[in-house]
This record gives structure tokens, C-alpha cells and sequence, in this order.
């Protein structure tokens, strides 16, 4: 039972302690820019997608044409 206690108690602390951290992060200036960051690595990570998906059909696209002419 003892056992059970100091865990919950050790759960709740510990809440406590990662919500003051976000509640900091969230309250100072970094925040805008770990957005700004957070923006442009979706952003190029969105563009690389679309660029492997267009070489992707390109190379399909292709592969059925060669199919065709033989």
C-alpha cells in the first residue's frame, strides 16, 4: 500500500514539474521561433514528399511507356 502511495505521489510530482516546463516554454519568446523552426522543417519535409512523389510517377509513367513500345 505504502508502495502504491510514493508512486502516485511520484506521478503527480512529476506531472507537475513537465507541466511548469511546458507552461515556461509556451510563456517565453522561444516560442514563436521553435514555431518558425518547426514551420520550415514541415515545410521542406513536404516538398521533398511531393518531389519523390513526382519523380515516382514520372518513373512510372515511363516504365509504362517502354512496356508499350515493345
Amino acid at each position: 500500500m505504502a508502495d502504491s502511495k510514493w508512486k502516485d505521489t511520484s506521478a503527480f510530482l512529476l506531472g507537475i514539474a513537465v507541466g511548469a516546463i511546458i507552461g515556461y516554454f509556451l510563456h517565453s519568446e522561444k516560442v514563436d521561433e521553435i514555431v518558425d523552426e518547426m514551420k520550415a522543417k514541415l515545410n521542406k519535409w513536404r516538398a521533398d514528399i511531393e518531389d519523390q512523389l513526382d519523380k515516382g510517377a514520372s518513373w512510372l509513367q515511363e516504365m509504362t511507356s517502354r512496356e508499350e513500345e515493345s
